[in-house]
C-alpha cells in the first residue's frame, strides 16, 4: 500500500467477512454505523436478526492496531450491558488486520482477521 493506512481501509473487507458469516438469507442484517470520531465506544457494525419479539444482535468493532488492548473489551462489554431487554447479544466480534497480536482479547469475544491487510507489513513499509 502506498497510502497512509487508516481504519476506513478495513471496512470493505470487514463487511465481506460479516456478510459471509451472517448471511441475509438467514435473516441477518449487517449495518455499518455512522459514528463520530468521539464515539469510539460504539460498535462499527451492528448485525441484527429479528426473531419474534426479540432481536438477536452481534456488535462488531474494527481495530487498526498492531496489538489488542483492554480498551476495546471494555467498549464491547459496556455496549452489551446497555442494550434493551428484547435485544439478545449472541456474539461479540472484533476484527483486526492480519498479523495483529490479539492475546488480550478474552475467549468470549470472537476475533477475526482481514487476511488481505497485514499490519506488520504496513508498519515495515512506513519505516522505509
Amino acid at each position: 500500500m502506498n497510502h497512509k493506512f487508516i481504519k476506513e481501509d478495513l471496512y470493505p473487507y470487514a463487511e465481506k467477512i460479516l456478510k459471509t458469516r451472517c448471511p441475509e438469507s438467514e435473516g441477518w442484517i449487517v449495518q455499518k454505523q455512522n459514528k463520530k470520531q468521539y464515539e469510539q465506544h460504539l460498535p462499527d457494525y451492528i448485525i441484527d436478526c429479528p426473531k419474534e419479539r426479540n432481536i438477536l444482535r452481534v456488535p462488531v468493532y474494527l481495530k487498526c492496531k498492531m496489538a489488542a488492548c483492554t480498551e476495546v473489551v471494555d467498549y464491547i462489554n459496556n455496549y452489551c450491558q446497555g442494550v434493551p431487554l428484547n435485544v439478545l447479544i449472541v456474539s461479540k466480534i472484533v476484527i483486526y488486520p492480519s498479523g495483529a497480536d490479539t492475546q488480550a482479547i478474552p475467549k468470549d469475544i470472537l476475533t477475526l482477521f482481514i487476511k488481505e491487510i497485514n499490519i506488520k507489513k504496513i508498519a515495515k513499509e512506513k519505516e522505509n
